[in-house]
């Protein structure tokens, strides 16, 4: 998946239009599925098929609209069909018929890859959406601005003057504990310090990055337009370094992001450039269907903000004994800021937070592997700024083993998340983390396994199913 692009389809059962045996079926329907016809291309300067074409996108227009109308919907697949079925010469004989065997094997095969993949494509859209926006802390208007449209038909959307979003459930009631579902909008990135008079730009980091990653990568740069523009991390080349200066440790000083411009009024003038402003990796989502990777920017944590979303629209119209709400923090990359207002809004009685967390399956030895991608996610014991609650901990952890959903655990000696900021609120609220492995975090790309941001979303629901009081109470 690559950018947004979104081919219209309708897929239904000839059972919809009338049931099997019927003389409706037997009449009209019958004799287009066993017909040669594999397709119908409709061009709209043929009167008919343009007929066909007009009902059609009245079909989309009818799914898009928030009360979707099923009579009027079935009503215009009727009109379709008889038009077709009027326009064409239906006749089969047995080689047909032999044909249509074979290709009805076919059809049912890609309805049923149609029926499993369905959901797994739309969420694929989804994450390319949230991870390609633009979003360093602080800076989370754009993120918002893409998280939004999946959350329509949830319940009440509301945003706070942090950015922070929160995602009511609409089958809520007020009269049930709260579970507080968490993730956080902000992406590690830069703000522009000074502009040096050669035209190039001095930045600070915004969140935590190692230095000697930061260089020779492509990012965007916001201008006083509003614009992100294209630039390069830079460094002194080596070519002009002395022996000294190759030794040293790269410091944040020695680094800058280059938009092309050769001098400081250039850089004002033409480019647009302001001091304050974001600087973030110029990096886009790709999906390989053949290992189940995504690679990307921002997985920490627009992983989490998908996890919430594809969470909140499983259970949608479930009868539970919770009240949900989703909340999208900003700012966590800075101190865990926003959790700590959404946390005070929300008043949760249990919690879970969705994470994009470090992967070590490629940086430490073998027996301390405790979040490898492809294993499932990572549900933390421990980390510098919470113990997860031991007794919800181990209710996850025996739920997913229970249901084969698989997941690891691990002991973190260091880092930290919005949990840090929930668990420590007025009740003293349980909190478990469920973290989807990212490899190379805190970088300008990330890669991960669509299965283990699957598996937290199934783990999530089970347990979202089975909260009452008297469970979490227990906790």
């Amino acid at each position: 998946v690559q950018g947004s692009t979104f081919t219209p389809n309708i897929v239904f059962s000839p059972t919809l239009l009338a049931p099997e045996n019927s003389l409706i079926y037997e009449k009209y329907i019958i004799p287009v599925i066993n017909s040669s016809v594999p397709y119908q291309v409709l061009r709209p300067y043929n009167r008919w098929e343009n007929q066909i074409l007009q009902l059609l996108t009245h079909i989309f227009s009818l799914q898009e609209a928030k009360e979707t109308n099923e009579l009027g919907t079935m009503q215009l697949l009727l009109q379709l069909w008889n038009i077709l079925f009027e326009n064409k010469d239906w006749k089969s004989d047995s080689d047909s018929i032999h044909r249509l065997n074979h290709k009805q094997a076919g059809l049912q095969t890609m309805m049923q890859y149609i029926h499993d993949h369905y959901m797994e494509e739309i969420t694929l859209e989804m994450i390319a959406a949230i991870s390609n926006a633009n979003g360093t802390s602080g800076f989370e208007d754009e993120v918002v601005a893409a998280i939004r449209p999946y959350a329509e038909g949830l319940g009440e959307i509301k945003e706070d003057r942090m950015r922070n979003l929160y995602i009511r459930r609409k089958e809520n009631n007020g009269k049930r504990p709260v579970v507080q579902l968490d993730a956080h909008s902000d992406e590690v990135g830069f703000m522009v310090q000074a502009i040096c008079p050669n035209g190039t730009l001095r930045i600070i980091q915004v969140g935590g990055w190692v230095n000697h990653n930061i260089p020779a990568h492509k990012v965007l740069v916001r201008n006083r337009f509003g614009e992100y523009i294209p630039g390069i991390t830079a460094s002194k080349p080596p070519h002009f370094m002395t022996e000294q200066e190759r030794k040293a440790p790269l410091d944040m000083k020695d680094i800058t992001v280059d938009v092309g411009a050769v001098s400081k009024e250039e850089a004002v003038e033409k480019f647009g450039i302001r001091i304050g402003e974001p600087v973030v990796p110029d990096v886009t989502f790709t999906y390989s269907e053949t290992t189940d990777l995504m690679v990307g920017k921002s997985f920490d944590c627009r992983l989490g903000c998908a996890a919430i979303l594809k969470t909140m629209h499983t259970l949608a119209g479930q009868d539970l004994n919770v009240d949900i709400v989703g909340a999208c923090a900003a700012q966590e990359e800075v101190g865990v800021r926003g959790a700590t207002v959404t946390a005070q809004v929300i008043k949760p009685d249990i919690a879970i937070v969705f994470e994009g967390c470090p992967a070590d399956d490629t940086c430490v030895e073998q027996y301390m592997v405790q979040t490898a991608i492809k294993r499932g996610p990572m549900l933390r014991h421990i980390d510098s700024r919470m113990i997860t609650n031991p007794r919800y901990q181990r209710y996850a952890l025996d739920l997913a083993e229970k249901l084969g959903i698989p997941v690891q655990d691990a002991v973190r000696s260091a880092g930290s998340t919005n949990g840090a900021a929930i668990h420590l609120t007025e009740k003293a609220v349980p909190v478990i983390v469920i973290g989807v492995p990212v490899r190379y975090a805190h970088t300008h790309y990330g890669i991960s396994a669509y299965a283990d941001f699957d598996n937290a979303v199934k783990l999530a629901c089970e347990i979202l199913k089975r909260l009452d009081e008297e469970q979490i109470m227990s906790f």
